[in-house]
């Protein structure tokens, strides 16, 4: 009703707002402002709609390009270069899917990364940051020790695990250096029938706002939308040719 009170206090300061002569003005504001809103509501959904169309397409060609590796391989395991671009596009469309369904605004920068056990075959290895969605400035890949909350934790029961603030955590943990930027860390493990039931590696959404997930907004809202292209990197890590993982690529 924001056009409505405009116009009431323009009227007012001509002392006309109650006159009966003038009452039919109401009307047409209030038909007005209701027809606005409508209008915004479209425009927002179709931003919406939009938003979401975008990532699809981009989904669909991950899903293309894992295809057409695989095709390509006949039947062999593909390499690791080839494995780190599929994987590098699926954390792509994950970030974009977070991005929309949360609708974050650009002051809401989203990352995502997928962190992998350093030795499989052990039930308390280190994770390592492999990949990121995007060639960040600020990418680390960093060693995330068995026994920290986050990745680490989401790695040891598969579950998923929020960690508000990773600053915090590090503090915890006795861990030097400086802060990150980002703070909130929302982890889902990727389970594809990894060793001993483990997950084969976990994605990591972070954004810079502090305390920004729960477990329940992840279950509900975001998880549904992710979870194919979080399924497809498991595709792609268990297809991948074996051997030590290569990092700071």
């Amino acid at each position: 009703m924001g056009l409505t009170v405009a116009i009431w206090a323009g009227l007012t300061q001509f002392g006309i707002q109650n006159t009966k002569r003038y009452a039919w003005i109401w009307v047409v504001l209030y038909i007005v402002d209701r027809l606005l809103a409508r209008l915004r509501q479209g425009t927002v959904l179709r931003e919406y709609t939009d938003a979401f169309e975008r990532v699809n397409s981009n989904l669909a060609g991950a899903t293309d390009d894992l295809a057409r590796f695989m095709r390509r391989s006949h039947g062999q395991r593909i390499g690791q270069d080839e494995a780190h671009a599929l994987v590098v596009k699926l954390l792509a469309c994950i970030r974009d899917y977070a991005t929309a369904a949360l609708q974050l605004g650009t002051d809401h920068m989203v990352r995502v990364s997928l962190a992998v056990p350093l030795e499989p075959t052990d039930p308390a290895t280190n994770l390592r940051v492999w990949c990121y969605d995007d060639s960040h400035r600020n990418r680390r890949w960093s060693v995330l020790e068995h026994g920290w909350h986050g990745a680490p934790r989401a790695y040891e029961t598969g579950d998923l695990v929020v960690l508000d603030d990773v600053n915090e955590e590090r503090q915890r943990s006795g861990i030097e250096g400086a802060a990150r930027e980002f703070k909130s860390v929302a982890c889902i493990p990727v389970q594809a029938d990894g060793i001993v039931g483990r997950p084969l590696g976990i994605v990591s959404i972070d954004v810079r706002e502090r305390a920004f997930f729960t477990v329940q907004n992840l279950r509900s809202q975001l998880l549904p939308l992710v979870a194919p292209a979080v399924s497809q990197v498991g595709v792609v890590l268990t297809v991948m040719e074996e051997g030590a993982y290569e990092f700071e690529r």
